[in-house]
């Protein structure tokens, strides 16, 4: 949708906040996320990735982990056949699979660790 002076308005984002205090590693978010997203229940195609920080010993901490939609997002920057881009509707930023090569440089450089390929 276009403004005054020619300025694009998009929707407001609409993001999942993960409270990590009530995480009990169950990764049923991934499940449930790869089936509403994608028709399929598996964990590997979840946009939400359950991470498991090892802090001592037996010790560990899992945190969810997903795209924060950055203002500036580095993955978008980096790639080398622009696969990342915002889609102007809903602002929020997507990856284009066909355009893709796999070269990970959006990986390595989100620094949330949110993307995988």
């Amino acid at each position: 949708m276009v403004g005054e002076g020619g300025m694009v308005i998009m929707k407001r984002l609409k993001v999942l906040l993960v409270d990590p205090d009530k995480c009990t590693s169950c990764r049923q978010c991934e499940k449930v996320c790869s089936l509403k997203h994608e028709g399929e229940c598996n964990p590997v195609l979840s946009r939400i990735k359950v991470v498991r920080n090892e802090v001592m010993g037996q010790y560990f901490v899992t945190v969810p982990v997903l795209c924060q939609q950055c203002e500036i997002p580095m993955c978008k920057e980096v790639c080398p056949t622009e696969a990342i881009y915002q889609d102007l509707e809903t602002g929020a930023y997507l990856i284009n699979e066909e355009r893709c090569i796999g070269c990970r440089m959006c990986v390595i450089s989100c620094p949330l660790g949110a993307i995988e390929i």
